[in-house]
């Protein structure tokens, strides 16, 4: 499908920021969107040596409260959108350390607001690790979550966090500069339809 504007989308902007990140982390590397009660996966980006499992490809769509990327979009997502979706989410166990209490999910979900990011281990394969931070708008909510996988048991990398942060600010103002004055929930929105619709 040609597109009719010169407006880039989220992932045209992202990938070059997650190529350098990825090589960076040297891990999968995930741009995700929310889209009501689940999290899609736009794009991932492989490492390029044997890694922990990572299930996420694009067009995944997953339930928001059982991975580190939904985590991030509920805990930066509006106040309404936030309390709907703890409520009334669908909450899947994927492996024995899957959290699926309610209070606890909820618990987690303004820590991660707090400290602005979520680390969430074995949640989806035993085997993994998936730390997440937010793309935000102007006015504090996310756009999209950026998040790598690593396995489990390695730890976490001291300069992990700080690579991720950087590359979604970098991420967010170069994508919100280039939505010009037009809406960049609307830009993002036209990026989805236009996903959804292309038949390549």
């Amino acid at each position: 499908m040609t597109r009719s504007s010169g407006v880039l989308t989220l992932r045209e902007i992202a990938l070059p920021y997650m190529e350098d990140l990825r090589d960076v982390v040297n891990a999968p590397t995930l741009l995700s969107i929310l889209d009501r009660n689940d999290v899609i996966n736009v794009d991932t980006l492989s490492s390029r040596q044997p890694s922990a499992t990572n299930v996420t490809q694009p067009g995944v769509r997953l339930p928001a409260l059982t991975s580190s990327p939904g985590m991030v979009l509920v805990a930066f997502a509006p106040p309404d959108v936030r309390e709907r979706i703890l409520q009334e989410a669908k909450v899947t166990r994927f492996t024995e350390h899957t959290v699926v209490d309610r209070t606890e999910l909820a618990r987690i979900v303004y820590e991660t607001r707090r400290v602005g990011y979520v680390v969430a281990r074995q949640w989806i394969s035993p085997d993994a690790t998936g730390i997440a931070v937010p793309i935000l708008s102007d006015d504090g909510t996310a756009l999209a979550a950026l998040s790598v996988t690593t396995p489990f048991g390695v730890g976490v990398p001291s300069d992990l966090l700080p690579a991720l942060h950087t590359t979604a600010r970098g991420i967010s103002r170069a994508f919100l500069a280039g939505s010009g004055h037009t809406n960049p929930r609307l830009t993002l929105l036209m990026q989805q339809i236009r996903h959804a619709t292309d038949p390549t």
